[in-house]
C-alpha cells in the first residue's frame, strides 16, 4: 500500500450541549482519517486494533466503499464503543460502554510497534496521530529505511506543558497539522496573526484549523486562507472528526506535490436537519 494511517476505530453515542443526541455514529479519529484520505487515493489503509464484532459496526460501510481490512488487527471481543459527551465550550469526555473509565475498555486495543513492520515495504506516507511514539517510538528510526514521509496531526486536549513535545516531535516529521485552541496551546497567545507567525517560524507544512472559518495552508514562508464553505443551509453541521479528514485530504495533495494554495480541505460531518433527520455525509 502507498498510505498507512494510525488511528482508532470508536462507535459514538453522541451528546450534545443542547441536548440532541445521535446513536450508534461509526467514529474514531482513524475511521475520519481514512475517510478523508479514500476521497483522493484508493491505495490506502487503516492500522487499528479491533474486536471480533468489527464487522457488525463497520462492515458494510467499508465493502461500500472498497476499503482495504488487511491491517484490521482483532485483539478483542469488543470493538470500541463510547458515549462522547460535549460540553459548552466544546470540550467533551468520552467514555467505553464496555466498562471502565476512559474510552479504552482494554490496553490489548493499543498498536505496538512490532504491528507496524509488515505494511512498511514501498509505503509513501505515515498518517501518525497524537503522540504516536506510545505506540510506534521506531517510526521516525524505520524512516531512513524505508523512505517514507511522516505526517503528524497533533493531539487534542493539550496545554502549554506540551511545548517541549510538540518542539521534538516536529524533528521528526514532514508535514503536520493543528487547530487553533491547540495552537493557542502550544504557543500561549491568542492573536492569530501572531499564531501564524509562529507557524511560519517553523519552516514545515503546516495545515492549520481554523473550524467554521477555515483553514490555512503555511508553507515556504506563506499563508494561503481557504474558507468553510456552507454546502446545505438548512443542516446545523457537526465538527466532529472534520479536522481529522480535512487533514488527511490535505496530506494526500501535499504528497502529490500540490502546493498550498491548491490542496484544499476536505470534511466529514454529522448533520441535523430541521425536522430532526439526522444524515451523515462525506464533503
Amino acid at each position: 500500500m502507498k498510505y498507512l494511517i494510525t488511528g482508532y476505530t470508536i462507535i459514538n453515542n453522541v451528546r450534545y450541549a443542547d441536548g440532541r443526541k445521535i446513536d450508534r455514529v461509526l467514529g474514531g479519529n482513524g475511521i475520519y482519517c481514512l475517510a478523508g484520505m479514500r476521497l483522493f487515493e484508493k491505495d490506502c489503509s487503516l492500522i487499528a486494533a479491533v474486536g471480533e464484532d468489527f464487522d457488525t459496526y463497520y462492515g458494510e460501510w467499508y465493502d461500500r466503499n472498497g476499503l482495504d481490512r488487511s491491517a484490521n488487527l482483532v485483539r478483542d471481543a469488543h470493538t470500541m464503543y463510547s458515549d462522547l459527551t460535549y460540553r459548552e465550550d466544546g470540550s467533551y469526555t468520552d467514555v467505553s460502554v464496555w466498562g471502565g473509565d476512559s474510552v479504552f475498555h482494554s490496553r490489548d486495543l493499543l498498536l505496538r510497534d512490532s504491528d507496524f513492520l509488515p505494511y512498511l515495504g514501498g509505503l509513501k506516507g505515515l498518517y501518525l496521530y497524537s503522540r504516536w511514539d506510545r505506540e510506534f517510538p521506531s517510526a521516525h528510526e524505520l524512516q531512513k529505511q524505508f523512505g517514507y514521509k511522516i505526517m503528524w496531526e497533533v493531539t487534542t486536549g493539550i496545554d502549554s506543558s506540551f511545548r517541549p513535545e510538540f518542539d521534538r516531535y516536529l524533528e521528526r516529521c514532514d508535514i503536520y497539522s493543528l487547530n487553533y485552541k491547540e495552537s493557542r496551546a502550544v504557543f500561549g497567545t491568542d492573536d492569530l496573526g501572531t499564531l501564524i507567525r509562529e507557524i511560519k517560524k517553523i519552516g514545515k507544512p503546516c495545515y492549520y484549523r481554523l473550524g467554521r472559518k477555515g483553514a490555512v495552508m503555511i508553507d515556504g514562508g506563506t499563508a494561503a486562507f481557504v474558507p468553510m464553505l456552507s454546502i446545505d443551509p438548512d443542516c446545523e453541521p457537526d465538527a466532529t472528526g472534520c479536522g481529522n479528514a480535512s487533514t488527511a485530504g490535505d496530506r494526500i495533495g501535499r504528497r502529490r506535490g500540490n502546493t498550498s494554495a491548491s490542496t484544499s480541505p476536505v470534511c466529514v460531518s454529522r448533520r441535523r436537519r430541521p425536522s430532526g433527520e439526522v444524515q451523515a455525509s462525506l464533503r
